[in-house]
This record gives C-alpha cells, sequence and structure tokens, in this order.
C-alpha cells in the first residue's frame, strides 16, 4: 500500500512538473509572437510616416495662416488672426498669409517670401495658387515689412496697390500696434481682391528689376484706392440736410397756392418797362467745395504718405518659377 501510495505520489510530481514545463513555453512563445507583431506595426508605421511625410506638413500648412516665428503676437491674438484670415481669404477668393520673423538666413525680405511660397504652396483655389504673403522681419539690422501676391493676386494687389496698402500699414508698424497693422493689410487686400476697376490680367511686361516687372503693368487706369469711392452727393449730409430743406419749401408753397385766393396782382401790374431797367448786378462767393483723392508716387525710391524707404524692386519670380507682384519698406 505505501509502495502504491509512493508511485501515485511520484506521478503526481511528474505531471506537476509537466504543466509547469508547458505553461513557460506557452508564456515565452505568446511573448514572442507579440513582440513579433509590435515590430511589425512600427515598421508599417514608419513606413506610412517616410511615404506620407511631405503631404502630411502641407496639409498643416493649408489651415495655418499665421506663422509668428518671432513671437510678435499673444495667443489670442495669433487666433484671432487665424479668423479673420479665414473670413477675409472666403471673402477674397484669395490665401491671406502672415509672417513673423527676426533670422532670415543670409536672404533679403523678397528672397524669404519667395522661398516660404515654394515650401509651403499658398493658395487658395490649389497649390501654388492666388496668395497674398506679408513678412515682418524684426532683426534689427534689417526691421521692415514686404509684401507678396500670387496667382491672380498678382494683378488684383499689384505693385501699385501695395504701396497704398503699405501706405496706411506703415504707420502703424512704427507706433507698434502690429495687431492693428495686420488687420488693416487683410481688409485691404480683401477690398482690392473685389475691385475690377484698375486690373488688367494680361500677360504681365517689364524688364527684371524694374518697378514694372510682374505688377504695376497689371493697372489699367486708376486703382480706385481703397475707400476713396468717388463721393456722392446724396451721401453727404448737408446736401441731404439742403434737400430737404427744398423739397419742404415747394410743398408748402404749393400748399398755400391752392388753399387761398388767387393773386391777380404781380409784380408786372405796376411796372414801367419803357423806363424800368437793371441799373447793377453782383455776384457773391458763397464756398468752394474741394475732393481730394490720393495720386500714385512714380519715384520708386519715396515710400509715399506712409514714410520709410521702398526696399524691394517690386515683383519677381522665385527661385521655384513663381512670378508675383511685391513692395516693401524698412521701418
Amino acid at each position: 500500500m505505501r509502495i502504491n501510495n509512493k508511485l501515485i505520489m511520484m506521478s503526481l510530481k511528474h505531471k506537476v512538473s509537466s504543466n509547469t514545463l508547458d505553461k513557460s513555453e506557452n508564456q515565452e512563445s505568446y511573448r514572442k509572437s507579440n513582440l513579433m507583431k509590435r515590430s511589425f506595426l512600427f515598421l508599417l508605421l514608419f513606413t506610412l510616416i517616410a511615404a506620407f511625410g511631405n503631404r502630411t506638413v502641407l496639409a498643416a500648412s493649408e489651415d495655418r495662416k499665421v506663422f509668428d516665428y518671432y513671437g510678435l503676437f499673444s495667443e489670442k491674438e495669433v487666433n484671432k488672426l487665424e479668423e479673420l484670415s479665414k473670413k477675409y481669404s472666403e471673402e477674397g477668393k484669395v490665401d491671406i498669409v502672415v509672417i513673423t520673423a527676426d533670422d532670415l538666413s543670409g536672404r533679403s525680405r523678397q528672397e524669404y517670401l519667395e522661398d516660404c511660397y515654394d515650401e509651403y504652396g499658398f493658395g487658395y483655389e490649389k497649390e501654388f495658387g492666388t496668395a497674398v504673403l506679408l513678412l515682418l522681419n524684426m532683426d534689427p539690422g534689417d526691421r521692415g515689412i514686404e509684401i507678396q501676391g500670387y496667382g491672380d493676386a498678382k494683378h488684383y494687389i499689384h505693385n501699385d496697390r501695395i504701396e497704398h496698402i503699405l501706405d496706411d500699414v506703415f504707420p502703424l508698424l512704427k507706433d507698434e500696434e502690429y495687431y492693428k497693422a495686420m488687420e488693416a493689410y487683410m481688409k485691404q487686400v480683401v477690398y482690392y481682391m473685389n475691385e475690377e476697376k484698375g486690373v488688367n490680367t494680361s500677360p504681365v511686361v517689364g524688364e527684371k528689376g524694374s518697378g514694372n516687372y510682374y505688377g504695376e503693368a497689371s493697372v489699367d487706369g486708376p486703382s480706385n484706392y481703397y475707400e476713396e469711392k468717388e463721393e456722392n452727393i446724396l451721401n453727404n449730409v448737408l446736401a441731404q440736410l439742403g434737400i430737404s430743406v427744398v423739397i419742404g419749401v415747394i410743398g408748402v408753397g404749393i400748399m398755400a397756392y391752392h388753399s387761398s385766393g388767387r393773386v391777380t396782382v404781380t409784380s408786372r401790374t405796376y411796372l414801367d418797362e419803357q423806363n424800368s431797367r437793371v441799373i447793377a448786378s453782383r455776384d457773391d462767393y458763397i464756398r468752394t467745395t474741394t475732393t481730394r483723392v490720393r495720386k500714385p508716387s512714380n519715384d520708386n525710391n519715396n515710400s509715399g504718405g506712409g514714410g520709410g524707404i521702398r526696399s524691394s524692386g517690386g515683383g519677381g519670380v522665385s527661385s521655384g518659377g513663381h512670378s508675383h507682384s511685391g513692395g516693401g519698406r524698412s521701418f
């Protein structure tokens, strides 16, 4: 009986040892399988990133229009400018971009903006499409502003109009009102993108380095500058008041005529036409009305009404072959 019990105990120990070994082998096999699965997923993810990395960066840039590399604006101001850019982009059918920096890596402001357009492919309707880019370079050695128009914007935001945008934006920059300056820039861009007068979209000609290169040749007559519409007399308060008075007097006169007896005696009743005549006359000066409109400057070395020195020759062609209008000033 003892022998049998001993045999039974030995048999049980052998089974326990076998089960333990089987369990360890199963755990090791599961660990290896799990490791292989993770390695495969990691390899697949790495492949996808390598294949579509460029598209991911471009997609991110399409949603972003304010690149405050210098840290000029608060987070709240950046968000507001992003909202304004989106709003005015829809109204003007144009990408409106703002970039701040203080290190252009040895490039001019014009070259830096050209490279930004080539790299990100801005455009409202398509990649490398209609877009207006503004750069604020805060480097003390080359502090200034540069604006460029691409696609349809090189005709609508041509060199001449860029100079007038700069006229209005420049004083705000001098007063360090940077956020207000960007608001004014965006408003004027959408205004001009919807202003057909003064725009000729035929192929632009001009000699590189001249003020007419890719921009001012788009002008076909007056530009009808921002907020300088022809004055309508009906919009003048004094004119409206005068018209109201005249209408009132005429109305009262008509009512008085119909409410009283007929007048039979006139000024001619006692007039002796043989001896009566005009013996004197005079003209009295009352007032002078002057309407002022802004006259474009033909001197590319001057800034116009806003001050500052124009730092670029206007438009040009980027290293990627994209033509644009342009203009800029130091401040």
